[in-house]
């Protein structure tokens, strides 16, 4: 549609990346259960969390982490829109992310 945000292909943006630094998608989005973030570098990451729309702060269940990927449980959190916070050293990316369940 006019006025869609869409990616490299044409097809629409599956997220909102705030800053797009280290993040190169984050996917499915909406998820359930599983979300998968491929970064751009095999960086050290110190920290994820999500912010809900109260400003609650919620670790998920559990991170994987393989070369270029992290695999975030998220099924701790209850379905809505939330903001997932990266951290490395010396940035923070900004991602938001819909639960459906």
């Amino acid at each position: 549609p006019n006025g869609e945000n869409v990616d490299s292909s044409g097809c629409p943006a599956p997220l909102f990346v705030e800053k797009l630094t280290f993040v190169e998608n984050v996917f499915p989005n909406p998820t359930d259960d599983i979300l998968t973030v491929s970064l751009k570098d095999n960086l050290d990451i110190n920290e994820i969390y999500f912010i809900d729309f109260s400003g609650k702060i919620i670790k998920p269940k559990r991170v994987d982490r393989g070369f270029n990927v992290l695999r975030i449980n998220v099924s701790n959190l209850r379905e809505g829109i939330f903001i997932l916070n990266i951290t490395t050293d010396s940035e923070v990316n900004k991602a938001k992310v819909f639960i459906e369940r």
